[in-house]
């Protein structure tokens, strides 16, 4: 479930992608998060009830959305200044992220190791971005910003007590996304095309059925034990970089993203070690 999630983002990110050169990407987020909130309250009311929309911690579910937000229109932003793969690999910092915000935001303790598995993580995401050098683009911190605002995001899912049920929050998430696009998407709205509508529902379908498979594997499996596998997307957005646009990553954009995703696996296996997992 989880490598088909991967999949599934890799394509919708690609798609995305497509969406944003005839549209701004405030307005395909706005047409993704119109489907999402769509499918997604409407599955959560009929599975469990309008009840579940209730929650305990609206402060804490607002903010959390919001990051939420942030960080998908942000990364479509990228979408249209940058590679697809370089802008996926850059990106995925965000794991190596939640473990400094786990640190600053909820107390946890980080071993020396673990903090220099982030740091090298780090060192991946500079050997993609080149700061310095003339193959530097300033429209990398797009990813990066996208990635600290999905950490956050992340971090304040964890923290979240245990009271809030997982619907709660996909609920709340969707629901301030289509809040925050749609307030924004007056001041660069371009009519769409049919194709473009079309495009837009794919994308939305593809992201709420992708959750759901990620909600559903969270259920048979630990979330260390899965985690490595999401890594396995950066491969799927170089194919879908390729079939979509015809572009192949650098040695730069390969050599980084291995890094990143050594740094990552790392980061897991000493979690698991500290938690006492198998």
């Amino acid at each position: 479930m989880v490598l088909g999630a991967a999949l599934i983002f890799a394509i919708s990110d690609a798609t995305s992608k497509l969406m944003v050169i005839s549209l701004p990407p405030l307005e395909v987020a706005f047409i993704r998060s119109v489907v999402m909130a769509v499918i997604t309250v409407g599955a959560v009311i009929w599975l469990r009830g309008p009840r579940i929309l209730y929650s305990r911690h609206p402060i804490r579910q607002g903010l959390r959305g919001l990051a939420y937000s942030m960080a998908s229109v942000i990364f479509v932003t990228g979408l249209g200044l940058m590679p697809l793969a370089e802008i996926s690999a850059i990106n995925f910092i965000w794991p190596l992220l939640i473990t400094v915000f786990s640190m600053l935001l909820l107390g946890e303790k980080i071993g020396i190791r673990r903090a220099a598995a982030t740091v090298v993580g780090f060192v991946g995401m500079l050997i993609i971005m080149r700061p310095g050098t003339g193959a530097f683009q300033p429209a990398a911190f797009f990813p990066l910003a996208s990635a600290v605002c999905w950490a956050l995001a992340v971090t304040m899912t964890r923290g979240m007590p245990q009271t809030e049920a997982p619907e709660t929050t996909m609920a709340w998430s969707a629901l301030i996304m289509l809040g925050v696009t749609m307030v924004a998407v007056p001041f660069v709205w371009v009519t769409p095309r049919a194709v473009d509508l079309a495009l837009g529902v794919i994308v939305g379908l593809l992201s709420a059925f992708g959750h759901a498979l990620v909600i559903n594997a969270y259920r048979h499996a630990k979330a260390s034990s899965l985690a490595p596998f999401n890594y396995i997307q950066l491969f799927f957005a170089a194919i879908c970089g390729y079939v979509y646009f015809g572009t192949v990553p650098d040695r730069w954009t390969i050599a980084g993203s291995m890094v990143i995703v050594a740094a990552g696996i790392y980061t897991i296996h000493r979690e698991r070690v500290r938690r006492g997992e198998d």
